[in-house]
């Protein structure tokens, strides 16, 4: 007995090719990978279909609307990171009897040196202060930072929003009036059966 094809998933049809990928092509950073942006492309490509050279541009600009939003995501994670060190200075600091020389060496070994880590909390419990305290100290350093960061993350995600709609507005327009169309031909259709019927009807009445 011969198996019926199985359904294609989602993640298993070719996305639709879009002309002008060939024409502009997106332009990445040095970090990220081109195969996973193509991944990431394309499952919206799959998901959109895009059918007509406006589809094709609007889809295009969806998908790099929501790379930029995902690309800066872990963004502050990082900054927060890079604050570490300069925040751990800052808070122990006082505790150090050579003017911070000390402290700064006992912060840039605070994740590499378990001496150095035990010796960072204790000098933290001696100004009533915890571990938490770091990760307040690396935001008050880093605000300005994050808060330019969450600036961009809105217009990234504002936009990534507003292309949405335009698709959705679009194809709702675009169904309407296959709709429309649909009707209008099935009316013709059904003029076009009765009148003959009506003519010999009406030659049928005269004779």
């Amino acid at each position: 007995m011969k198996r019926s094809p199985k359904p294609e998933s989602e993640s298993q049809k070719q996305p639709p090719e879009n002309p002008f990928d060939r024409i502009f092509k997106t332009v990445l950073l040095r970090s990220e990978s081109e195969g996973a942006f193509e991944v990431f492309r394309n499952a919206i490509y799959v998901e959109l279909g895009p059918r007509t050279p406006i589809e094709h541009l609007v889809a295009r600009q969806i998908a790099n609307a929501f790379w930029q939003v995902e690309r800066l995501q872990p963004l502050e994670a990082g900054i927060m990171n890079n604050a570490t060190v300069p925040a751990l200075q800052s808070l122990i600091e006082p505790t150090s009897n050579l003017m911070g020389i000390d402290t700064n060496e006992l912060t840039n070994k605070f994740f590499s040196d378990d001496q150095s880590h035990r010796e960072v909390q204790k000098r933290l419990t001696q100004l009533g202060m915890s571990e938490s305290d770091i990760k307040a100290e690396s935001f008050r350093l880093r605000a300005e930072e994050l808060q330019a960061l969450n600036r961009l993350q809105a217009s990234a995600q504002s936009t990534a929003i507003k292309l949405l709609r335009i698709w959705d507005e679009r194809r709702s327009r675009s169904q309407a009036q296959q709709k429309r169309r649909s009707i209008t031909s099935g009316r013709v259709a059904i003029s076009t059966k009765t009148e003959p019927s009506i003519i010999r009807e009406k030659g049928e009445s005269i004779g």
